[in-house]
């Protein structure tokens, strides 16, 4: 935009310059309307004066045509690269280091989906509000989550809770960071599942259906005794 400006004035400043560079007789004869509309200006320039206004013109000219080469000859400046997209944090990781204690909870048995888990129970920078998560799942799968609220309870307890993201609020996740223990709970369109780890170690598990948890030819119903 700067140098079509420049090129533009520059235009102007050329153009008019010629016409006053011109002599009387010369602006008469090439341009007779514009010379009869500059005659009473031009009848009262002196011949030396006149001469002055055409060496500041052609100056003048000059001038603007090596801003406009220079302009020109600047290599135009490339459009700013985008900002890096920030990577969405990762409260847990699948399996264990080497390091890593067996986890110390035990499982159920009605539990058929499940992975070992390490996190930081502590860690130095907790989820806030607004921001987004990405949660690895079972089967090599993983789930964005949208933080909406956190609240710190008065035992020090920080929880923070939100839902998948891209299903409004049809699938709401929540996480417990508890003094050594740690729980989350995440719904998905595939199922539910859950997360226990003691001191930074446990299980991630898929939460069985409620007909995996009866047992073929057992009511799964109470008979009162009436007596």
């Amino acid at each position: 935009m700067k140098k079509k400006n420049l090129a533009i004035a520059g235009g102007i400043v050329i153009g008019f310059g010629s016409l006053i560079l011109l002599s009387r007789e010369q602006l008469a004869q090439n341009f007779p309307v514009l010379g009869n509309l500059l005659h009473p200006l031009t009848a009262r320039i002196e011949d030396s004066d006149l001469s002055e206004i055409q060496a500041k013109t052609l100056h003048a000219a000059r001038d603007s045509i090596a801003v406009a080469e220079t302009l020109a000859a600047e290599p135009i400046a490339a459009p700013p690269a985008p900002a890096p997209v920030k990577e969405q944090a990762q409260p847990w990781k699948l399996g264990l280091s080497g390091s890593d204690p067996a986890p110390s909870l035990n499982l159920d048995s009605n539990i058929k989906s499940f992975s070992p888990i390490s996190l930081d129970p502590h860690p130095a920078q907790l989820p806030s509000a607004g921001e987004q998560l990405l949660l690895p799942m079972l089967n090599n799968k993983s789930v964005k989550v949208n933080v909406e609220s956190v609240t710190t309870n008065s035992n020090g307890d920080f929880i923070w809770s939100g839902h998948l993201d891209g299903h409004n609020n049809d699938y709401p996740v929540v996480m417990t960071y508890g003094e050594n223990t740690t729980f989350a709970t995440i719904t998905t369109p595939e199922g539910s599942y859950s997360l226990e780890a003691v001191k930074g170690v446990g299980w991630l598990y898929k939460n069985p259906a409620e007909a995996e948890l009866t047992h073929q030819g057992k009511d799964d119903f109470l008979i009162p005794d009436i007596k």
